[in-house]
């Protein structure tokens, strides 16, 4: 993550803790639930790009954590990269089965 995302985050609010939370991530990478809350606040930001980076990090430590999953696809969808975005929720459906609306 360069300063520009940095810079995006902050943007969308709370400067000291997007910080924080980037600087935890960077420090500890042993500690993927960091990544997932920076994905999730650059979701809240709409810096998309970002938080697939993000969300991405956080699912090849956590491959079967399904919200970082349907966040990834829903991103996806967003982005018009739909066959993508239907991997992700088939994904996110073989750990998860019953997870259906």
């Amino acid at each position: 993550m360069d300063t520009s995302d940095v810079d995006v985050l902050i943007a969308g609010g709370g400067a000291a803790g997007s910080m924080l939370l980037l600087e935890l991530a960077r420090q500890h990478p042993q500690h993927p639930e960091h990544w997932y809350q920076v994905a999730h606040l650059a979701e809240s930001a709409q810096a998309y790009e970002q938080a697939e980076t993000w969300y991405r990090a956080f699912l090849e430590r956590r491959p079967r954590d399904v919200p970082s999953r349907l966040a990834v696809a829903r991103i996806l969808g967003w982005a018009k990269r739909y066959p993508e975005a239907i991997a992700q929720f088939e994904r996110a459906l073989a750990v998860e089965p019953r997870n259906t609306p």
